[in-house]
């Protein structure tokens, strides 16, 4: 708790520093191209009645107690290509050639935020029926959920951001074994200085879980001449394993003590597609129907029992999955088959060689705020909300099938992205920012109440306009949503899924001794839900407090609805 009241005193603190930078008036939403220059970023809108408060009224808790970009590596990132997902079209075009290197922007301070108006109500809204906010459902028990990613976890300045922002995970690529073992060698020789071992350091002095992502494959030891991201010979394989015994032995102790170990990443791309010490881990076989999946199930039969070994309390993850498209409902004239990576890892009895899969979700932003999809999912803002919700199920539901329902998930990439290069007109409006903002919140209650167990943002400086830091430092607020919805759900209880309004996401959440509503439409006319017993306190997604009120105006961005029990 007292992490979350302290997100709500820097935010209040922001606040003031910032000053007010009310609009006299809102812009209009549009979903065509903006002309001219970019909007610059400004408060974000929100969905209630502000009430105008002091930073004594903001709560104040008590305290409780990290692809398709490439996956930041010891040697610069490669540029990706062809492989991510395609974004779903809109009434706004953007055009882009290739997708570039990620770079680390310029380290922007981050200062507290003024208070925002709220959300102009909405000229067609939905009437809800009237439920009691009451529940008999038992509680599942509190974890802390929010992670995210860095492309420099070796710098204490961006270690110290992570930790500001409330994270509990972390997520890098901290060995690659190509670099390590560049050679076979009798003995075997280990060049554990190509290792990321400060990075790893300085994730378990700020008290990160660091997720440990190993890759690439020496020339020696490659399936596919060439191709270091790719699967590792037959004959190589005990040998891998003998290098994971070693390197878990090594680092499972302090000063480092991991305790994650994802092994690759994106392994579900074809070599072909990608360059071949991309991000990707392109283990994809074209003709396979499992695309490769039981081979990679061959790998984990190896390397499982040899980290276990070294670390009883290791947890082993499949390399975090792209799942590009719906192998169940495809897309028009879009080859699914590399989501059924998983399902050959699962046939081939890969489940019982690992404890949790890894995957990644990626959203679109649709140039209008609020508004996302991903068309390769058929996932929208106002049906399904965030991907990652059908990307967990279809997991789950293949655990399922293979009897395997105890193995847990880990939301090991996720953001919601614009444009080719994040630079497009469209990418960097106010809308664009205001709708990461409402995103990231909507993204982390969703996993939370799906049983996910880390949702880690792609990432602190960003790759396609996602970043949480970039930008202005008043004009720039999803790194305040991601704050305060870490906080919030650091020691909060998910109960159920509120069913009673048709068209709102609302999620039941217990902390503290209180009840929890967190609460969007998907409806872009906006929707109005009467409540029977009137809240104690409302929140916006920057820990704001709201006018209360039984008649809620909801919109897309969540409001954090409280009452006492």
């Amino acid at each position: 708790m007292i992490r979350f009241f302290l997100a709500c005193l820097i935010l209040g603190l922001v606040f003031v520093a910032c000053g007010p930078q009310i609009p006299a008036t809102l812009p209009e939403e549009t979903n065509a191209l903006p002309s001219g220059e970019a909007m610059l970023p400004s408060p974000l809108q929100s969905n209630a009645t502000v009430t105008t408060t002091s930073i004594s009224q903001k709560w104040t808790p008590t305290q409780t107690a990290l692809a398709p970009r490439p996956s930041p590596t010891l040697r610069p990132p490669a540029t990706k290509s062809v492989a991510s997902p395609t974004p779903s079209q809109s009434k706004a075009t953007v055009t882009s050639t290739s997708t570039p290197e990620k770079q680390t922007p310029t380290q922007v301070v981050l200062t507290p935020q003024p208070s925002r108006t709220p959300h102009p109500s909405a000229t067609k809204k939905i009437k809800s029926p009237t439920p009691s906010p009451t529940s008999t459902e038992i509680a599942s028990p509190a974890y802390p959920i929010a992670g995210i990613q860095t492309s420099n976890l070796a710098s204490q300045t961006r270690i110290n951001q992570i930790q500001d922002a409330g994270a509990y995970w972390t997520h890098f690529t901290v060995l690659e074994w190509d670099q390590i073992e560049p050679q076979k060698e009798t003995p075997v020789n280990y060049n554990w200085a190509a290792a990321q071992e400060s990075g790893m350091r300085l994730a378990k002095e700020a008290g990160l879980n660091l997720i440990a992502v190993v890759q690439f494959t020496p020339d020696w030891a490659q399936q596919i001449p060439g191709v270091a991201c790719g699967p590792i010979a037959e004959n190589a394989l005990e040998r891998f394993a003998f290098f994971m015994y070693e390197a878990v032995r090594r680092y499972s102790q302090p000063p480092y003590e991991v305790k994650y170990w994802e092994i690759g990443n994106e392994m579900d791309v074809l070599p072909s597609q990608v360059d071949k010490h991309s991000g990707f881990g392109c283990w994809g076989v074209q003709d396979d129907p499992y695309y490769g999946g039981e081979y990679y199930a061959e790998m984990l039969k190896a390397v499982y029992p040899q980290i276990k070994a070294a670390d009883p309390d290791a947890q082993v993850l499949v390399g975090g999955l792209l799942l590009d498209c719906d192998p169940d409902n495809p897309p028009a004239n879009k080859d699914c088959s590399p989501s059924r990576f998983i399902d050959g890892i699962l046939k081939n009895k890969g489940a019982d060689y690992f404890d949790g899969i890894g995957f990644h979700a990626y959203d679109y932003y649709q140039f209008s705020l609020g508004v996302y999809s991903n068309a390769n999912w058929s996932a929208t803002s106002e049906g399904s909300g965030p991907v990652l919700k059908l990307k967990a199920n279809y997991l789950k539901s293949q655990l399922a099938q293979y009897g395997y329902s105890n193995k847990y998930l880990m939301l090991t990439e996720v953001a919601l992205i614009c444009g080719s290069t994040g630079n497009e007109t469209p990418c960097t409006t106010q809308d664009a920012q205001q709708t990461k903002a409402i995103y990231a919140a909507q993204a982390m209650v969703s996993a939370r109440a799906l049983g996910i167990r880390s949702a880690i943002w792609y990432s602190l400086e960003g790759w396609r306009a996602s970043g949480l830091i970039t930008g202005s430092a008043c004009g720039q607020s999803v790194y305040q949503s991601f704050q305060f919805a870490a906080a919030f759900l650091a020691d909060a209880s998910f109960v159920n899924k509120i069913e009673q309004y048709p068209g709102a996401f609302i999620y039941e959440f217990q902390k503290s001794g209180k009840r929890y509503w967190i609460a969007w439409t998907g409806n872009p006319d906006g929707q109005t839900i009467t409540l029977t017993d009137i809240p104690t306190t409302i929140y916006n997604i920057f820990g704001e407090i709201l006018s209360v009120n039984d008649t809620l105006d909801l919109t897309s961005s969540p409001i954090y609805i409280e009452w006492n029990e």
